[in-house]
């Protein structure tokens, strides 16, 4: 088979568009669908549902002609296991390939019916036929297919459809040998096919001649994790993004976005505890609950609600350790950095309430060794590429925040700029020039750019903030210590919320005061170095953590599964 297509037809579907029913308010309009699809650069298109585009053939020619698009097919279906139903089906059958065949059509999509309810995900029927139901599946397809070559013309191709009786890669293979090739051909689905586990590459392998149709899209695999593990209907599914166009896909925590109350119950009722509520909005990085407690999240959530734009994000909780990494993007190159691990909460432990970060260190030992390249490859590119073809290439930092989880890396935040405190530790162990490599992403020359150099030293950064932080922080106490602190062999002290009085004295003007950076041919000698210069400083009412980067040597020998 050649690999190289030449005869494709690429077009667009009201689905794509999240048009299923003839009409709903809450679709768009037919004439809408027809102006963004040629828009967007598409010649073909698919009628959908019969009665969503002018079903008089004269009125649909005359809105396609006005923008230059062709209809590639027609789309119907039903219950083809069912011999009481086959009469209804092929007269609706019939009125969608006429109406394909006078527009200029080629073929139609057979559908076969969901054995559960589409909206509500309620099983109406089992999953599997018996003898008899799937020999009348066959035997429909087969004689629909035929009644409308000869009224119309049209060639029928069957599309396996999840959450019907023909979803998985095997029940395909089993549709494909029951049937004859002159009569009917196969729509391959590439999103459905997966959805199911499914390999459609290995379909277009052992059936190249019977692929004529393709509806081409991918699914997103942090998604399906949750369809699976919560047993989630299509219609569900589609709804928080399982099934995406590509080159969707970056794997990412399964949210909801809450403008009510009621919506915001709904989504904790659904997600369960561990809650994770965030403010949809700036929050100087202090804008999340995680929490165990419902009456606690639901607090958040409201308090959300009444503020800035009035919407608050639910998330799926993401279990596994988290990682930070920075890459350097010129809108089509990405150059990464060394990955690194921040502590959020405010205590020891992760006991307290959520912050901008009380410490970081790197690198991470414990990490996968292709930790870095698994990022890049399913997560930083995908995302340059993405903006690149959406005509917003973006140029600059690209700070990615990442759950490694027991279902694989999980995106739990992006950035657009360097991200406080992992930057201290990182870039403290860059031996490379950073100005020349955010230079050459300025100037489209980042592929050009070698590779940053890292020393092998470890680093460790430690946060002193100031009393209240984060809540109401108290200012103005004096800070001395800085320079014993200081004369400790490999350790920095960088200032991030001081100031001075009119009598020279160093105070604390914010949350977070200092941060100490440490370095060490050990992450254990980093720290113990860190926490010594800690021990120099003095600022009343001060508040660190104890524990930053204790967990590496516990954590190390940890299994992580990346997807």
């Amino acid at each position: 088979m050649s690999s190289t297509v030449t005869n494709a037809r690429l077009g667009s579907a009201p689905d794509s568009w999240g048009v299923w029913m003839p009409d709903s308010p809450k679709q768009t309009t037919g004439a809408r669908y027809l102006d963004e699809i040629a828009m967007a650069g598409y010649r073909y298109m698919e009628i959908g549902p019969y009665g969503f585009l002018p079903t008089d053939a004269s009125e649909l020619a005359d809105e396609l002609a006005k923008r230059d698009l062709k209809v590639s097919a027609g789309t119907t279906g039903g219950a083809f296991h069912r011999a009481e139903d086959f009469e209804a089906i092929t007269r609706e059958a019939l009125d969608v390939a006429r109406l394909a065949a006078a527009v200029g059509g080629t073929y139609v999509v057979l559908l076969p019916a969901m054995y559960r309810d589409l909206f509500t995900g309620e099983y109406v029927e089992g999953k599997g036929l018996d003898a008899d139901g799937w020999k009348q599946l066959v035997r429909a397809t087969q004689e629909l297919s035929e009644i409308i070559k000869g009224e119309t013309g049209l060639r029928a191709v069957f599309h396996p459809h999840a959450d019907s009786h023909v979803e998985t890669q095997r029940q395909t293979y089993r549709w494909l040998d029951d049937t004859d090739p002159d009569k009917v051909g196969l729509c391959l689905d590439t999103g459905h096919i997966e959805y199911c586990g499914g390999d459609s590459a290995e379909i277009i392998r052992r059936y190249p001649e019977r692929v004529e149709y393709i509806h081409f899209k991918q699914v997103d695999p942090a998604k399906m994790s949750v369809v699976k593990d919560k047993d989630l209907g299509f219609y569900d599914a589609v709804q928080m993004g399982a099934i995406c166009e590509p080159p969707g896909g970056v794997p990412t925590a399964e949210s909801a976005v809450c403008t009510t109350e009621a919506e915001l119950t709904a989504a904790l009722d659904r997600f369960g505890a561990p809650y994770v509520v965030k403010e949809d909005g700036l929050a100087a990085g202090k804008g999340v609950v995680v929490t165990d407690e419902r009456p606690v999240a639901l607090a958040h959530g409201r308090a959300c609600l009444t503020r800035g734009g009035g919407r608050v994000v639910v998330e799926d909780y993401l279990d596994g350790p988290e990682a930070s990494l920075f890459c350097v993007c010129d809108g089509a190159t990405v150059r990464p950095l060394a990955p690194a691990q921040d502590f959020k909460r405010l205590l020891d432990d992760d006991a307290g309430p959520n912050t901008g970060g009380m410490g970081a260190y790197s690198p991470l030992l414990w990490a996968p060794a292709d930790l870095t390249e698994q990022v890049v490859r399913d997560v930083a590119q995908p995302v340059v590429d993405e903006m690149a073809r959406r005509g917003a290439g973006f140029i600059g930092l690209l700070y990615c925040g990442l759950a490694l989880t027991s279902r694989g890396l999980r995106v739990v935040e992006f950035n657009v700029r360097f991200g406080d405190p992992e930057t201290q530790a990182v870039l403290a162990r860059l031996t490379s020039s950073l100005p020349e490599l955010l230079h050459a992403a300025a100037t489209g020359r980042l592929a050009e750019a070698p590779e940053p150099t890292w020393s092998e030293q470890c680093a460790v950064d430690v946060v002193i903030a100031a009393p209240g932080y984060p809540g109401t922080v108290t200012t103005g106490g004096t800070v001395t210590g800085i320079e014993a602190a200081e004369e400790l062999d490999d350790v920095h002290v960088l200032h991030a919320g001081t100031g001075t009085t009119e009598h020279g004295e160093l105070v604390a003007t914010g949350g977070r005061v200092l941060s100490i950076v440490a370095l060490g041919p050990t992450v254990e000698e980093a720290r113990a170095r860190a926490y010594e210069a800690v021990e120099c400083i003095s600022l009343e009412g001060a508040q660190y953590r104890t524990d930053i980067a204790r967990t590496s040597s516990e954590t190390k020998d940890t299994p992580v599964i990346l997807s």
